[in-house]
């Protein structure tokens, strides 16, 4: 799926959701060399704890510069690589691929940065897109996991920014992908959902009414109830030093802001399932 133009995109019809509520800073950890401050205020009031979230803020911004300038080089390469190859090759497939991450990976440093771009939502069909992520976490999570995606039929559109839903299906994806350290199946699908009454999610409480389900299953490790009650909270990870526990929370953050639910299924060593539901768009291409 190619993105469209920027002067072409339509913004939905329907009504715009309330913002998302910004993930909260990491608790702040005392200086070794101190003994803690009981006047310290929170970083909101400023002060010490303040002081210490905004470097954390400037060395983040950083990186996120010198990712960005990582990128371009990529991108450069990407496509004088494809200038030497003739027409045919196969390599220009892969390298397509590539560029499109790179397009992708610099809308996400944008996005950390804070650009100040105003971005309005726009009518998504989610088939499109899950069928290209399909193809791209083939490429990055390897040969052991059998990536399966499975297009829904006659398919609502939803009213959202593209960037987030890649973020919300990559994020879902890459969790899914550490539960099956040894292999296994991963499944993407999109359906259509009609709630018939007001339905408890991990996330809210959903309104009767039209949904698009975005649903990503594995046969990995499962979840059991203690990791199902705390999953989605900022900082919350079971994967020890190699987790930050900002992915699910970040889905939760985008599945919030847009009014919608996540339902989860699952128990321990029988995989799981994470169901996104998402309001159907009333706008006129839905």
């Amino acid at each position: 799926m190619a993105w469209p133009p920027a002067d072409v995109w339509q913004p939905c019809a329907t009504e715009h959701w309330p913002a998302a509520p910004p993930l909260p800073s990491a608790p702040a950890v005392p200086d070794a060399h101190s003994s803690p401050d009981p006047t310290a205020r929170s970083p909101a009031g400023g002060g010490p704890a303040s002081s210490r979230v905004r470097l954390q803020l400037d060395l983040a911004s950083g990186i996120a510069h010198d990712f960005n300038n990582l990128l371009t080089v990529i991108q450069a390469s990407v496509e004088n690589a494809k200038r030497m190859l003739p027409g045919d090759s196969p390599a220009r497939v892969e390298l397509a691929a590539a560029h499109d991450a790179c397009v992708r990976g610099a809308q996400l440093v944008r996005r950390l940065l804070g650009d100040g771009a105003v971005r309005e939502p726009i009518e998504l069909q989610l088939n499109g897109l899950l069928r290209e992520a399909a193809e791209l976490l083939r490429r990055v999570i390897g040969p052991r996991v059998d990536v399966q995606f499975a297009p829904g039929h006659a398919l609502w559109s939803i009213c959202a920014d593209p960037v987030e839903i890649w973020q919300v299906v990559f994020n879902l994806a890459l969790n899914a992908r550490d539960a099956m350290p040894t292999g296994g199946v991963l499944h993407l699908g999109a359906s259509n959902r009609q709630l018939m009454v007001t339905t408890t999610t991990e996330l809210a409480r959903l309104q009767a009414g039209d949904y698009v389900a975005l649903t990503v299953r594995d046969t990995g490790t499962g979840i059991d109830d203690a990791t199902r009650s705390r999953m989605f909270e900022p900082y919350f990870t079971t994967k020890g030093t190699r987790g930050t526990g900002i992915g699910l929370a970040t889905v939760a953050r985008i599945v919030g802001g847009l009014g919608g639910g996540i339902r989860v299924e699952g128990a321990a060593d029988r995989g799981a399932a994470i169901e996104v539901l998402l309001p159907r768009s009333t706008g006129a291409g839905s």
